[in-house]
């Protein structure tokens, strides 16, 4: 059996057109703030010295999926919106 890939993962994984781009947009932001933070860094007891720079494009992807899950959660239960998109995209 084969092991997927993350591109393969997220392809699959259900997620719509505006959760995508959100999510592609808050790493895009989270890496461009890694860009300004790169000198700061958290010394974390158990863990270590835990570098901003690693953190925040994955954190900015998070949200940017959560906020992207919300809206077309919100899009998707209006009356007559949702049923038309979810018979369009044959969910």
């Amino acid at each position: 059996m084969k092991e997927l890939t993350q591109q393969e993962v997220n392809m699959v994984s259900g997620a719509g057109v505006i959760q995508d781009a959100l999510g592609n947009a808050g790493s895009w932001v989270g890496g461009s703030l890694s860009d300004i933070f790169t000198s700061i860094g958290i010394d974390v007891p158990v863990v270590g010295d835990v570098s901003l720079v690693s953190i925040l494009p994955g954190v900015g992807e998070n949200i940017g999926l959560s906020l992207g899950g919300k809206i077309e959660s919100a899009i998707a239960s209006t009356p007559l919106i949702g049923s038309w998109l979810n018979r369009l995209l044959g969910n």
